[in-house]
């Protein structure tokens, strides 16, 4: 009798043990994945006036297992920026998306919830200590030709109606955290909140553009999607196109 209850017992804690299993949240599985963000933003820029902008770009990313924890590193790819404007293209340049950062962060996964923090990223400058300002004029500490094209600063280049085309040089501080949920063991998806978001015209042509526009970060609009793909996919295979970014976002508002 007292095998036959031992016996019992064990089937009853097995059979417990895969239900608790099946109805614990999906964790991301270790490999690699497509990162596309949504970075949308409202500006008050001179010349043009008020704008809802957005940088959109995609990223390779690999998620690793190290000490016992999941952590994420990515290398962007390929980005650009919807001006708001009718008829006002900013084109970001290859050098400009080579220069920004490839950086490592650990995952919070918890309850099927999704976080990552992907530190502050500086833009067209070094900082000068903690808590320092950001630059104003090209010619302030720290400005330096980020993305080698011979001018100080990040270089967008402008093309507005019934002109010749335009540049602008800036400098930039943020810091993104995507906060979601975890799909399926192969996706993620939800928000990037932009706790710190800073930019500055420290030059530009024509003269007018010149100047700090005043910019704050849009949440609602700022969405990620984390996609798995094949192992050895690089960036050669990761572009957007007319509809990449808004098929994603579309998949992530729904999700």
């Amino acid at each position: 009798m007292a095998r036959s209850a031992a016996i019992a017992l064990a089937t009853i804690l097995a059979v417990a043990g895969v239900v608790a299993a099946a109805s614990e949240p999906p964790l991301l599985l270790p490999g690699t994945y497509r990162l596309d963000v949504r970075l949308a933003t409202q500006a008050d820029v001179p010349v043009l006036g008020k704008s809802r902008s957005s940088w959109e770009s995609v990223a390779v990313a690999t998620i690793r297992r190290r000490n016992g924890r999941l952590v994420q590193t990515h290398h962007p790819c390929d980005a650009r920026i919807r001006s708001g404007f009718p008829g006002v293209r900013v084109t970001v340049s290859p050098a400009f998306v080579s220069a920004l950062a490839s950086p490592s962060y650990p995952l919070d996964l918890r309850d099927g919830w999704y976080r990552a923090d992907l530190g502050v990223e500086y833009v067209g400058y070094l900082p000068r200590g903690t808590g320092a300002s950001l630059p104003r004029a090209a010619t302030d500490p720290g400005v330096f030709d980020w993305d080698h094209d011979g001018k100080p600063g990040a270089t967008l280049i402008l093309s507005l109606p019934m002109m010749v085309a335009g540049e602008i040089q800036i400098v930039q501080r943020g810091r993104s955290i995507l906060e979601g949920h975890v799909v399926s063991p192969d996706r993620a998806a939800g928000h990037v909140a932009m706790p710190v978001f800073e930019q500055a015209v420290i030059a530009a042509h024509p003269a007018a553009f010149e100047g700090t526009a005043s910019l704050r970060p849009d949440p609602e609009r700022s969405l990620f999607l984390l996609t798995r793909i094949a192992d050895d996919s690089t960036c050669a295979s990761l572009r957007l196109d007319d509809d990449s970014v808004d098929d994603a976002i579309r998949a992530a508002k729904t999700d």
